[in-house]
C-alpha cells in the first residue's frame, strides 16, 4: 500500500505506527508480521462464584500471559468479562474423564497471526497461571480464532 494513502485510511492512527521502525517493528502490521497486534479477549464464568477482585486478578493475569506468548502490546488491553447465570454455561465431560465445576473459565481469544507454537506457549502457560489464582486446569477452556487486520475498527480508523 502505497506510505501517503496508508496516511489518509487511518489518519491519526499513524502517528501510532511511525515510531514503530525504532522499535524494530514494520510501519504496517499486514507487512510485518513480527508486529503483534492486540488480542480481543471474551472472559465468561458463572456469575456469583467470584469478586470483583477476583475478577480483576482473573483478567491481569489472563493479560499478562498474552504480552508474554502472543507479543501484545501490554497497554492494548481488550477484554470483556461476561457473567452467566448458574446452568447456563454447559460444559459436559466428552470423554475427557475430570469433571466441571461453577469456577470453569472459558476464553474466546480473538487474534491475528500468531503461530502454533505461540498458540501452544500460550495455553500452558495460561493453564499453569490459572491455577495459581485458583482456576484449575480441568476448568479452563480456550478458544482462538484467527481474523485480519480489515476485520476489526477501534474507533477513529476508517473501516
Amino acid at each position: 500500500m502505497h506510505r501517503r494513502k496508508f496516511i489518509k485510511q487511518v489518519g491519526i492512527g499513524f502517528v501510532a505506527l511511525q515510531f514503530l521502525p525504532t522499535l524494530g517493528l514494520a510501519q504496517s502490521r499486514k507487512d510485518n508480521k513480527a508486529y503483534s497486534s492486540l488480542p480481543l479477549v471474551r472472559i465468561d464464568v458463572v456469575k456469583g462464584e467470584r469478586s470483583d477482585k477476583e475478577l480483576a486478578e482473573l483478567a491481569d493475569v489472563i493479560q499478562e500471559v498474552l504480552v508474554k506468548t502472543f507479543n501484545a502490546p501490554p497497554k492494548d488491553r481488550y477484554q470483556i468479562i461476561h457473567e452467566h447465570k448458574k446452568g447456563l454455561i454447559k460444559t459436559l465431560d466428552t470423554g475427557l474423564g475430570y469433571p466441571r465445576t461453577n469456577k470453569i473459565v472459558i476464553l474466546q481469544i480473538t487474534q491475528q497471526g500468531r503461530t502454533r507454537t505461540q498458540k501452544q506457549a500460550m495455553y500452558e502457560a495460561m493453564g499453569k497461571s490459572l491455577e495459581k489464582i485458583g482456576v484449575p486446569q480441568t476448568d479452563l477452556i480456550i478458544s482462538v480464532s484467527e481474523n485480519t487486520l480489515e476485520d476489526g475498527f477501534l474507533g477513529l480508523n476508517k473501516a
